[in-house]
């Protein structure tokens, strides 16, 4: 979170949104991790086990853009919101952050995977 929310990839975070949760790195990691906890058999806190696979708890998208599409930031972000919003529906937990610091913008899309 720390990282996909850093204010110099983002013109101070003109580019980031979340969908229920705080945009702010700790409040989103938090609340990420209390709907984990409640809902899952799982803690989210919890090692991956020694043997075998563990559980998935959030995944992380990137959707990138080439410098030849002229896509401008908020064109880039307007599509990655909807993304979230028609793949995973209102009741998904993620936030969407787009990088304007290369020459290839991108979105970042950190959610929860379903409990």
């Amino acid at each position: 979170m720390r990282y996909i929310l850093n204010p110099d990839k983002t013109e101070s975070l003109l580019y980031a949104t979340s969908i229920n949760c705080m945009t702010d790195d700790e409040s989103a990691y938090e609340q990420m991790k209390l709907v984990y906890n409640q809902f899952a058999r799982d803690n989210f806190d919890s090692p991956p086990p020694l043997v075998g696979k563990g559980t998935v708890k959030a995944i992380h998208y990137i959707q990138s853009f080439s410098p030849d599409d002229n896509i401008t930031p908020e064109q880039a972000h307007k599509v990655a919101k909807a993304f979230v919003r028609n793949t995973f529906g209102d009741d998904a937990q993620a936030v969407i952050v787009t990088h304007v610091d290369k020459k290839h913008i991108h979105s970042h899309i950190v959610r929860l995977e379903r409990a």
